[in-house]
């Protein structure tokens, strides 16, 4: 088959056309199929191709990772904040009563 003809009337990616598209390189792709976290893929030949809608599952995947991982941070900062402050908050009452308590001759 005329590859230009192929290459029109396909509308998947080939793993190099999808690296580009991401930004990340064939390593960090495989990495991602060997950990489960790639996206779908089929073979043509013996070429793996992506799909539009594959690339859309994927790249909705990451956004909810890092959605859950940016909420994650934020209440883990909260939470120090909140020690933080619970630690200040009990100095000063320490300091507050040590200056209050009357010296012993």
């Amino acid at each position: 088959m005329n590859k230009s003809i192929l290459a029109t009337t396909d509308p998947s990616l080939t793993v190099n056309e999808f690296c580009a598209l991401e930004k990340i390189s064939r390593a960090e792709l495989y990495k991602f199929w060997r950990l489960g976290i790639g996206p779908d893929f089929y073979y043509s030949g013996a070429h793996r191709r992506i799909t539009a809608e594959a690339r859309r599952e994927y790249q909705n995947r990451r956004i909810a990772e890092a959605e859950g991982a940016a909420r994650a941070a934020s209440a883990r900062a909260r939470a120090a904040a909140s020690v933080r402050t619970q630690a200040q908050a009990e100095a000063q009452a320490n300091a507050a009563e040590a200056s209050a308590t009357p010296l012993q001759p």
